[in-house]
């Protein structure tokens, strides 16, 4: 179940930057700590 919401979490993270690129923002460090650290984690970076 856990497992399932941060997958969920991870896709909802990766569809915010789509929408950023599809308006032309560039977010490419937000791209990578998601590829690296996964949608939770780069949440909770400061």
């Amino acid at each position: 179940m856990a497992q399932e919401r941060e997958a969920a979490f991870n896709a909802a993270m990766r569809t915010l930057y789509d929408a950023g690129v599809k308006h032309k923002y560039n977010a490419t460090r937000f791209l990578q700590m998601l590829q690296q650290y996964g949608g939770v984690d780069t949440a909770h970076q400061n």
